[in-house]
């Protein structure tokens, strides 16, 4: 990760209940593969900012399956 960024688009949906869901769409499965992360690991997202426009800036740290942590 160390200073690169990805572009990830979020997606906003209520389901049949009306129960709000927000998934990571295109750009997420490109994050995974570049970063190495496996089943089982832990993202943790802080919010940074604003990027312009409706973008907005979040820092990833992993939590990697040895304890390790990476960002």
């Amino acid at each position: 990760m160390g200073g690169e960024s990805w572009t990830v688009n979020l997606k906003h949906a209520h389901n049949v209940r009306g129960k709000a869901r927000t998934s990571f769409r295109y750009g997420w499965h490109q994050f995974c593969v570049d970063n190495h992360l496996r089943v089982g690991e832990t993202c943790f997202f802080r919010a940074l900012g604003q990027g312009g426009g409706d973008r907005h800036v979040l820092k990833v740290e992993v939590r990697r399956l040895d304890g390790s942590y990476a960002s």
